[in-house]
């Protein structure tokens, strides 16, 4: 009986041993799983910012490629004006060129009129003249 009762007595002691390091091994598993839900709720936070910038990000970059396409308007509507400007200006120097030639002819037409304006003074004053000697005689 004595035999009997110290070996149920081990028995005991290696039951509760062995409960003993299930308790622990369950602690452990329980610090684990808090442990890693709180690993899985800061991944989460984490995904929640990134998701946050990710779409201010996203917003930016419509908001730059909206300007650029406001930019690239402007630089066509300002080289359409400029190429406007540059015909006008090709057009200008056209009807500068006509004013130059025209200002040439009006200044030969002066030259000529001066030429038989003074070939007419010629004429009156040798006409004159020959009165003049006319009248003497």
């Amino acid at each position: 009986a004595l035999v009997e009762r110290r070996s149920l007595a081990a028995q005991i002691t290696s039951t509760q041993a062995e409960i003993k390091e299930i308790q622990d091994q369950a602690a452990a598993l329980s610090k684990a799983l808090i442990d890693t839900e709180a690993s899985k709720a800061s991944a989460e936070a984490d995904a929640m910012v990134m998701g946050v910038l990710k779409e201010a990000h996203l917003s930016d970059a419509a908001t730059a490629q909206s300007e650029l396409t406001t930019l690239k308007t402007i630089l066509t509507e300002t080289e359409a004006q400029r190429d406007a400007a540059a015909a006008q200006v090709t057009s200008m120097e056209a009807d500068l060129s006509a004013a130059n030639a025209n200002l040439g002819l009006a200044m030969a037409d002066v030259s000529t009129s001066q030429s038989a304006l003074e070939d007419a003074k010629s004429a009156r004053s040798a006409a004159a003249a020959e009165r003049d000697e006319a009248g003497v005689k």
